[in-house]
């Protein structure tokens, strides 16, 4: 990508090595975005990559968890119970490694599903005034609900009427809550052309949010 500057550090969880790639505009500015993705949803993945975009388009500088977790056979082998505890590990191993190898003093998190999960976590077990901004795309919070409902944060969320997580979501998040009538859990419909609305809608809706 022209006009950043493109590093990646590793994290560890469980021996089990995370890279983290930061993209980081020239000159350098105090905000960072830590992007969560989702066991299946990569940051590669339309949702995630144009919010990327977006946030680059802010002079964010953002990084990236490279991870994708459906294609783990350790994770494959874990119980449900232990993927979420693993899931936890992960994203508190990552935000410790992110405090250590920069010096960012605002942040803001993206996550998108188990993503979300791994936010939580952090804001359960290490609450900062430096976290500025949560965007919850498609939460999946399983025992964490609670923590999205009860935050004072500046929180963007986006989910999709048809995600067989909604009758659970719609009891914790906030009224202002983008709802989007017929998206999965992608965020997606059986129409290409509905889709793509979605995504352009969803974007240019973070586009102005965003600080």
């Amino acid at each position: 990508m022209d006009g950043l500057s493109q590093r990646i550090i590793f994290s560890e969880a469980d021996n089990r090595r995370v890279s983290i790639q930061f993209l980081e505009p020239c000159p350098q500015g105090s905000r960072l975005a830590v992007v969560f993705p989702g066991a299946d949803y990569t940051c590669d993945r339309p949702l995630l990559y144009y919010a990327t975009e977006v946030l680059l388009s802010k002079n964010y500088s953002v990084a990236l968890i490279e991870d994708r977790l459906s294609r783990d056979e350790y994770w494959l082998s874990l119980s449900k119970e232990q993927r979420l505890s693993f899931a936890a590990k992960r994203a508190l191993s990552v935000w410790q490694t992110i405090l250590s190898e920069s010096k960012y003093t605002e942040f803001t998190f993206v996550g998108k599903s188990l993503g979300t999960y791994g936010i939580a976590s952090i804001l359960e077990s290490f609450p900062s005034d430096h976290i500025k901004q949560l965007v919850w795309l498609t939460p999946s919070l399983n025992d964490k609900w609670h923590v999205l409902s009860s935050s004072h944060k500046k929180s963007f969320v986006a989910i999709g009427a048809k995600d067989p997580l909604f009758e659970t979501a719609k009891h914790h998040v906030p009224a202002h809550s983008i709802v989007f009538e017929d998206a999965d859990h992608s965020l997606e419909t059986h129409s290409l052309e509905l889709s793509l609305n979605i995504l352009r809608s969803l974007l240019m809706q973070l586009k102005v949010w965003l600080e």
